[in-house]
């Protein structure tokens, strides 16, 4: 086994000006299966099949000389496990994120692999819930050096919910279906996430990620699969799994702008900034809602509410946090 002091990459010959077939980082493990004429590059198989790596870069516990081309360097023969590498990770019935989510482990819970699928791109581990799959993105590899066998996973695995496709460079996944809401994590374009709930505007998904569930605006995804029976998912609520579209909790919501207090009995949520306007619903005393606008007069706010954007008086709200740059909206 060899420990990584810095990163570097692996080459498909013993040399600098062979092709990068690879990275890998600090900490990683190989196990080593040669060396070139001199010594000063190590022959390696990784979980991406065979290449070469400078010796200089290495270390290897225990090898004390060079050995002789092709000579397998002693390891130590621990099976093969992974250390999850982010804060929660799915366990799936089968590899893929339209499966059916088993339970989540934390980061730094340790997982004994039981194989992995043909691409490379998931695990079948051994998980507090049995059997399951990670994606390999999310794991720190130790004594698995791409001899993990090949699995299938269980016939008839059931597979639940439309998945949402990031289509930007990069997209903010908050505690709450609005841009006031903290973000919670980043996905990157082409990341995907199972859909499993939406807002009452219709503006937003509750999705799962690797990180937990959390909210992504419609407008920088693309949805796959069938999104009629996505449930309506108030902050903080969660929908029940159907056959056919999965269930989940949504993250408690946190807000980072001002917010709207509720200070009366119980307040309307206009569709105007005006109280001819009609009424969306009621909302009790102390709601919190996130304030999105104004309105020319300066008399109402525009919210994020239960029952998607609406208008409130301003004569029964207290304000929370700096409400001096809410745009007036017309």
């Amino acid at each position: 086994m060899v420990t990584w002091e810095n990163l570097y990459s692996v080459r498909s010959g013993a040399g600098p000006n062979a092709p990068r077939l690879g990275q890998l980082g600090r900490g990683d493990q190989v196990l080593v299966i040669g060396q070139n004429a001199d010594g000063t590059w190590l022959e390696i198989r990784w979980a991406y099949g065979t290449g070469w790596i400078s010796a200089a870069h290495v270390s290897a516990p225990g090898v004390a000389a060079p050995v002789a081309a092709q000579a397998a360097v002693p390891v130590t023969a621990d099976a093969p496990f992974g250390i999850v590498s982010t804060a929660f990770l799915n366990v799936r019935s089968g590899p893929g994120i339209n499966y059916a989510s088993l339970g989540r482990v934390s980061g730094g819970d340790t997982l004994a692999i039981l194989g992995r699928s043909a691409d490379g791109a998931w695990y079948q581990v051994q998980s507090p819930f049995g059997s399951g799959w990670v994606s390999a993105r999310y794991l720190i590899l130790r004594n698995e050096f791409g001899t993990a066998p090949v699995a299938a996973p269980a016939a008839g695995a059931p597979v639940s919910g439309p998945v949402a496709i990031i289509n930007t460079g990069a997209l903010n996944v908050r505690s709450g279906p609005g841009a006031q809401y903290t973000d919670i994590g980043t996905l990157a374009g082409g990341d995907q996430g199972r859909i499993i709930g939406r807002s009452a505007d219709g503006g937003w998904w509750l999705i799962e990620t690797s990180f937990g569930n959390g909210w992504v605006s419609t407008r920088f995804v693309i949805a796959r699969g069938d999104t009629a029976g996505v449930p309506i998912v108030a902050p903080g609520g969660a929908s029940t799994p159907t056959d056919g579209q999965g269930g989940g909790e949504a993250p408690a919501p946190q807000l980072t702008g001002p917010v709207a207090f509720v200070a009366t009995g119980a307040l309307n949520i206009r569709s105007g900034p005006n109280s001819a306007f009609s009424s969306l619903g009621s909302v009790p005393a102390r709601t919190r809602m996130p304030i999105i606008g104004q309105s020319p007069d300066r008399g109402w706010w525009l919210v994020q509410s239960p029952f998607g954007n609406g208008w409130v008086s301003k004569l029964h709200i207290l304000v929370e946090g700096d409400a001096a740059n809410v745009p007036v909206v017309q």
